[in-house]
């Protein structure tokens, strides 16, 4: 009896320990599972990383780099443009347009730098035989005080701020040329000597200024000093709108001629559509003799076919003296915009149609005498880095 239940204990003892290694076994397996399952979980996060890092040192590598100068640093950059014009009413031609050459720097937290040369400038002289300043190739040439994180003072010679379209870099421009507002109007794209606040705040921008007002390359033929501001409203609600007032005052030459302007601005970006519009109206003597009141508006749409191409429309009308009839000038342009590197690379071609009330607008304007239409093909190669 004693064997039997030794052989019974024995045998219980036995069927409990493989019963017990079953569970232990299968629960291993179960770990085993799990456990290869975040092996392969972490190898995709790592694979994901390791394409994001990739992808962004392949960014960091088309960063432009700053240039190591004897004291600080020089960030270098440029813009070459090669132009071809037929014009119905003048001899077709090649033309370099610009080569803008910039270098810019920081020489101490507190301090910034930049100048700015245009080598196709040619120099022209005025009447009297003295060279035009405005033909001069220095551009740009200031130095930067930030204020803050939002604001910061410029002092020497830059862009004054009036005209979205004459702020706007040159490379940047959605035609070939710019508007007669900044063409025949002088009032865009124009520089001159001074100070100027500028910053952003949270809905917009601000440029605020006070210059000698003679023009670029010159100094102040009188004791005024011309003021200058514009204000751009970037409402929350509305992306891609840019709502903006401008204006200029101040007193040209040793004569003290009347020297002011105002104007509004609007630019819609809304892929793929853009809108801009500009209107200038103000009293001066600066792109004739004659002092008078002055008007100008354009209206621009685009449209993006697809990341490469845009064709763009232009609407252009400039009355040099309002009150005078027979002398406005009203353009018509169709372009489009290949964009090989966006504006950094990229091809214009734009079929301009001038049209003149009268015959004495088309002299203004630099053709024969009762000229009253014009037609024109520009076209624009560039490269910007």
């Amino acid at each position: 009896m004693r064997r039997m239940a030794m052989w019974l204990v024995v045998g219980t003892l036995a069927m409990c320990g493989s019963a017990a290694v079953r569970p232990a076994r299968a629960d291993e397996q179960a770990d085993l599972r799990q456990l290869k399952q975040q092996v392969e979980e972490m190898q995709q996060r790592i694979q994901k990383l390791e394409q994001a890092l990739a992808k962004k040192k392949e960014e960091e590598a088309k960063k432009p780099e700053a240039v190591q100068a004897g004291f600080g640093k020089i960030k270098f950059d440029g813009l070459a443009q090669v132009w071809g014009t037929s014009d119905s009413k003048a001899n077709d031609t090649f033309r370099i347009r610009r080569t803008e050459i910039k270098f810019s720097g920081q020489v101490h937290p507190k301090l910034k730098w930049a100048v700015m040369f245009d080598p196709a400038k040619t120099l022209s002289q005025n009447a009297s035989g003295a060279i035009v300043q405005s033909s001069r190739p220095l551009q740009d040439a200031l130095l930067t005080v930030p204020l803050g994180t939002r604001s910061q003072l410029d002092a020497g010679q830059y862009k004054v701020p009036t005209s979205e379209e004459g702020m706007r870099s040159a490379a940047q421009l959605d035609t070939v040329e710019r508007s007669m507002i900044s063409v025949r109007g002088k009032w865009g794209d124009i520089r001159d000597i001074g100070l100027m606040l500028r910053g952003g705040f949270d809905q917009g921008e601000y440029q605020a200024g006070m210059f000698n007002g003679e023009g670029q390359n010159t100094t102040d033929a009188n004791d005024r000093k011309d003021a200058a501001a514009r204000v751009v409203f970037k409402p929350e609600g509305t992306p891609g709108l840019e709502l903006g007032v401008s204006t200029y005052q101040g007193k040209r030459g040793a004569a003290k001629v009347t020297n002011r302007r105002v104007g509004g601005e609007l630019r819609w970006l809304r892929d793929p559509c853009t809108l801009k519009a500009e209107f200038m109206t103000g009293r001066d003597n600066v792109s004739t003799s004659t002092l008078s009141d002055r008007r100008g508006w354009y209206v621009l749409a685009g449209y993006a076919l697809d990341p490469k191409r845009q064709l763009v429309a232009r609407y252009d009308v400039w009355d040099p003296d309002t009150d005078a009839t027979g002398d406005r000038e009203k353009d018509l342009l169709l372009g489009m915009n290949w964009f090989l590197e966006k504006h950094n690379a990229k091809f214009q071609v734009n079929l301009v149609r001038k049209n003149f009330d009268a015959g004495t607008a088309g002299s203004q304007a630099g053709y024969p005498a009762g000229t009253r239409h014009v037609n024109q093909l520009l076209s624009n190669l560039q490269i910007a880095f």
